[in-house]
């Protein structure tokens, strides 16, 4: 169950689209809100028709006045979810993207999990390498082409090490993060941005 908060800081009501970003040629109409001043608003994904048949998907907030908003995502797993691991996790949003992340990994081994790299951006293609550092060295593990609004995703089974240290290098800037599952526990956070980051309003 996935749970996304808008909150306006502000002083007069925003209009916010909540973007969908999907895989392959899926293009879910946005969740359209009115956001009060000084007020959060939640919206329970698992009641959203348009996100039934989606496998996963990555979100964009996007105040439609300029004005600023934060956001938020929180994810149970509740007993009795057939094949998942139980637990919550909870991530901020972020509102940078770059041409570089740094993502760490936290023993994958015998965990399940993946990297989650977004392209934001409503023109540009973004070609992104996907390599891991770790004590015996650096490897790339897989090299993609992103399309505008479109998202990838690395599992962690391709990505082997003692604690590696994924490292995302794409030709326009994006968004990168993780999110994991061991025997007891979940999370997921973004990347760090190791490179000269980009407002969204500056993307091309």
């Amino acid at each position: 169950r996935d749970v996304v908060s808008v909150t306006n800081p502000g002083g007069e009501a925003v209009e916010v689209d909540v973007e969908i970003v999907a895989e392959g040629d899926t293009f879910p109409d946005p969740i359209e809100l009115t956001v009060l001043p000084g007020r959060t608003v939640q919206v329970d994904l698992a009641g959203e028709a348009r996100l039934a048949d989606l496998e996963g998907f990555s979100l964009v907030v996007r105040s439609l006045s300029g004005e600023p908003v934060g956001a938020s995502v929180d994810s149970v797993v509740d007993p009795g979810a057939d094949d998942l691991v139980v637990g919550a996790a909870s991530s901020t949003g972020v509102d940078v993207a770059a041409n570089r992340w740094l993502v760490p990994i936290e023993g994958v081994e015998g965990e399940t999990g993946r990297v989650v790299v977004v392209n934001p951006s409503p023109s540009a293609i973004a070609s992104v390498e996907v390599s891991v550092v770790d004590a015996d060295g650096s490897r790339s593990v897989a090299v993609v082409e992103i399309g505008p609004g479109r998202r990838a995703v690395v599992d962690a089974g391709e990505l082997d090490g003692d604690r590696p240290v994924v490292v995302v290098a794409s030709s326009s800037p994006v968004v990168a993060g993780r999110e994991t599952a061991g025997l007891t526990s979940r999370s997921m956070a973004t990347g760090v941005a190791a490179s000269m980051a980009a407002a969204f309003a500056d993307l091309p």
